[in-house]
């Protein structure tokens, strides 16, 4: 059948580029992985799910019905599981892979972005922990983080975050700060 694929991920300093294939219909088949300099495809890997790639190519979320699964893009190994649940009126929802930190340490998980309100998780993939939650920013309980609203630091773990009430950096180590503006 007839394929299509999307870039989900493109490092020129790891040289390889990440996508994500899908069959007649729209649904996702695959991840390939490329090597830029040559073309040569370096791996494949079967999945249903729609995901993203960190900012060096080494990584893939992908969100399922359970939560967002962490694998390693070369040998589709696990290593890592993030699930945040959200309670909302009527039922709960999995928050989805929405980000991550430029050194892949840190993914940035969201809920709700068809229809706010948004929820948004970030969440350490050493161990798990959430470092910051959208209540956790000072006087608003509804970041709405979204679009180009979540901003990579190059080279660091740390994300610029802006709201309606400023900008915000998030630091190595869960820090909050306003940023003056």
């Amino acid at each position: 059948g007839t394929s299509d694929a999307t870039v989900v991920g493109c490092s020129p300093d790891s040289d390889r580029a990440v996508m994500l294939t899908a069959g007649a219909g729209g649904q996702a088949n695959g991840v390939a992985v490329a090597q830029l300099s040559t073309g040569t495809m370096l791996a494949t890997h079967a999945t249903a799910d729609y995901g993203m790639a960190s900012h060096n190519c080494q990584l893939f979320a992908s969100d399922g019905p359970n939560g967002v699964t962490i694998r390693n893009v070369a040998t589709w190994a696990v290593v890592g599981e993030v699930d945040r649940q959200v309670e909302f009126i009527g039922g709960t929802g999995v928050a989805a892979a929405y980000e991550f930190s430029w050194d892949g340490s840190l993914l940035v998980l969201q809920y709700g972005a068809a229809k706010p309100p948004i929820t948004t998780f970030v969440v350490a993939l050493s161990d798990g922990a959430t470092l910051l939650q959208s209540q956790d920013v000072p006087e608003t309980n509804e970041l709405g983080f979204g679009g180009p609203d979540v901003i990579p630091l190059v080279g660091t773990s740390e994300l610029l975050l802006s709201e309606r009430g400023g900008v915000y950096l998030l630091g190595a180590g869960g820090q909050l700060t306003a940023l003056p503006g």
